[in-house]
């Protein structure tokens, strides 16, 4: 999932649409699809993803990472320092 501002700012067009319930909605929303290729740092890379386009509440998150791509991959968090890496 991934927050509009940074769909908006990389210029992408839709591929379809999916409703969704979110937190902060009661009813079903509308989201676009996009197309995107996402990489990590040590060449961990998807091509030809498909995101949803939704908003993310006022937190200062541009997007969240499933498990459809985070079962290739192996993800250590430590919370104390607040660092991740994939």
């Amino acid at each position: 999932m991934v927050n509009p501002n940074v769909i908006a700012g990389l210029g992408l067009s839709p591929v379809g649409s999916v409703p969704i319930h979110t937190p902060f909605t009661i009813e079903p929303l509308d989201c676009d699809l996009y197309h995107v290729d996402i990489s990590f740092s040590n060449d961990v890379s998807f091509s030809n993803a498909v995101v949803i386009c939704a908003p993310l509440g006022m937190q200062n998150i541009e997007c969240l990472i499933g498990r459809d791509i985070l079962e290739n991959a192996v993800l250590t968090y430590i919370g104390y320092i607040n660092q991740f890496t994939i």
